[in-house]
């Protein structure tokens, strides 16, 4: 009897773990049409870079991030699901327009357990281009974390179109 309790109880804490460590989600949402892929820019089209004193802040839906999981209030088109499950398995930066909208998604890849993550720190936009500002979190060295892959990413929302996207990665 002791023993059964044992393996219920660590499969338990397994499960949460995989729970929160970026198993597949299933999202919601009408099937349409596939949207081409905005190539992800790390330039901004051959003109001057504007330095962030010039950006200003843009707003964003978040849909999903591995820390926090996924937001059940927003429903995501079957497309954008498929596009971002087909990218979060590898180290990605990526937009994707839909619908006069444009869907962004920051993979880390693949990584050995929960404490590696992303963090959305903001999206800017400037005369030629937005920006994406991420923060890459690695495993506290302090912390002990259960050994698992995961695959640390976010996807969020933001309603424009038309431009080059940059990513900023801080390491």
């Amino acid at each position: 009897m002791k023993t059964h309790a044992i393996k219920f109880f660590l499969l338990s804490i397994v499960a949460g773990a995989a729970m929160a460590g970026g198993v597949g989600y299933a999202f919601p949402g009408p099937a349409k049409a596939w949207a081409d892929p905005v190539p992800a820019s790390s330039k901004s089209n051959g003109k001057t870079e504007q330095p962030m004193e010039h950006a200003k802040e843009l707003p964003y839906e978040s849909v999903y991030s591995s820390e926090l999981g996924l937001d059940h209030n927003k429903t995501v088109p079957a497309n954008i699901n498929e596009w971002y499950d087909g990218k979060r398995l590898t180290e990605f930066q990526g937009v994707t327009p839909f619908d006069g909208a444009s869907y962004v998604a920051v993979s880390r890849g693949e990584c050995s357990n929960p404490g590696y993550n992303v963090k959305l720190i903001g999206v800017y936009e400037t005369d030629h281009e937005i920006i994406v500002k991420v923060k890459y979190i690695n495993p506290d060295p302090d912390k002990t974390y259960i050994q698992m892959i995961t695959h640390p990413s976010i996807l969020f929302k933001v309603n424009k179109d038309g431009k080059p996207f940059r990513f900023v990665i801080e390491k």
